[in-house]
């Protein structure tokens, strides 16, 4: 039987005040403190969980023409030193936040603590970056859960989706991306749960050049969503013609 979703449970009222507080608009940036106060609302339930809420810097809130998403922080949950790391204290340093994990942190892979920035996805996310012409530490990167788990069948994705949800939309009415990127394209993941959302019949199927995996993508009247095989798996630095299908949408 399938997994029934949880409903949403939060004041319409403050949450369309704390977006509109949030959201950027001609006068100037965005008003961080209101999106943190937006995102503690929201993520109440889950702050004190281990987790990490922006991939990217603080810097990258602000209008672009990309939105990364992940499905969510990997690692162990119960780990020391990852405990540490929660929802709630990423949120608490995001104002003054300028690392992105894909450039400076050190990542153990495979039992191996790697140098900052040179575990085999955080070098794959550069390089799909760096084709796509963008500069890797300007893209907006997050991912869909914030709560971190050791994989996707333990991310409890049906119930942590919904609920962290609202932030994203606060943080793509600041971005404002023609491109949403998804790592990953199976029903737990970015691009599943954004197809299901958005109730969007028609897809494009792209060959990812790795057997019969393929590379997936829709489009509504705001955003383009794109989804690849994740990266922890797909080796998107030898396939020249999933990021040139990407590229294509972003011409």
């Amino acid at each position: 039987m399938a997994e029934k979703r949880v409903p949403l449970t939060i004041d319409p009222r403050l949450h369309a005040s704390l977006m509109r507080r949030a959201a950027l608009d001609a006068s100037g940036p965005p008003d961080i403190e209101a999106f943190v106060a937006l995102a503690r609302h929201h993520l109440a339930s889950v702050l004190e969980r281990s987790g990490n809420l922006l991939y990217s810097g603080i810097e990258t809130l602000r209008p672009g023409s990309v939105y990364l998403l992940g499905l969510n922080p990997g690692g162990d949950p119960s780990d020391h030193i990852l405990r540490q790391q929660t929802v709630g204290s990423t949120l608490a340093e995001l104002p003054t936040k300028h690392e992105n994990e894909f450039l400076d942190v050190s990542w153990r892979e495979k039992g191996v603590r790697r140098a900052a920035g040179e575990a085999q996805l955080q070098r794959r996310v550069r390089t799909m970056l760096e084709r796509l012409g963008l500069e890797p530490r300007t893209v907006c990167a997050a991912n869909l859960i914030f709560v971190r788990s050791r994989g996707a069948e333990t991310s409890d994705f049906h119930r942590l989706a919904p609920v962290c949800w609202p932030v994203h939309e606060a943080i793509l009415q600041i971005v404002r991306p023609r491109l949403i990127i998804s790592l990953g394209t199976g029903a737990v993941s970015p691009y599943g749960f954004l197809r299901d959302l958005w109730r969007t019949a028609r897809e494009q199927e792209q060959p990812s050049g790795h057997g019969d995996w393929l590379c997936r993508a829709f489009s509504t009247e705001e955003y383009i969503v794109a989804g690849v095989p994740h990266l922890g798996r797909y080796a998107i630095d030898r396939k020249l013609a999933a990021t040139t299908w990407l590229r294509a949408m972003l011409e």
